[in-house]
């Protein structure tokens, strides 16, 4: 099973030799041009064998997941500005919420799921290499229920916005 085997002692072929993405002897050869280039074994991988991406990100989100801290999502503390990093659509679909910003680090915090890790990193290399971010472990439906609530909020203000926009304008109206 799985869930009995230690990641942590795994490196990267290791770990898609296991998946069945690669052989040993591909293993080798990757690791053979990786001396040669200094260049990531999983982009190596890819090139030479078409290795899917998903396979090398799913490894990479297996090697950092043994650092990573699982947490209640209520226990952890959170401000307005996080929200600001990352688009709600983006936070639902990579399962990637933003908790805080932490501006004497200069670290965003996000929760994601251990489910949904390898998605969250692949979103945080592609759009965000730019932050300095630290992920948090918490259940995904736990994820799913905060940003269903904070989407619900963003529409319910919305609607007030434009019912307070269009009372606004009545008035003017009738006071012309």
């Amino acid at each position: 099973m799985e869930s009995e085997f230690d990641y942590r002692q795994l490196r990267m072929g290791e770990l898609l030799v296991k998946a069945g993405a690669m052989t040993n002897k591909q293993v080798h050869e990757v690791l053979q041009r990786q001396k040669e280039t200094n260049k990531p074994f999983g982009m190596i991988a890819q090139k030479m064998f078409g290795i899917p991406a998903k396979s090398v990100w799913q490894a990479y989100a297996r090697q950092m997941a043994v650092a990573i801290e699982e947490t209640v999502l209520i226990l952890e503390p959170r401000n307005i500005e996080a929200m600001t990093y990352i688009p709600l659509k983006d936070s639902y679909r990579y399962h990637m919420l933003p908790l805080r910003y932490e501006p004497q680090t200069g670290v965003l915090v996000c929760a994601t799921s251990k489910a949904k890790f390898a998605e969250a990193l692949q979103y945080y290399h592609s759009c965000l290499r730019h932050l300095v971010i630290e992920f948090v472990f918490v259940d995904h439906r736990e994820i799913e229920d905060d940003i269903q609530q904070v989407s619900d909020t963003l529409k319910r203000y919305k609607e007030l916005k434009k019912n307070v926009a269009e009372q606004k304008r009545e008035t003017e109206m009738a006071m012309n």
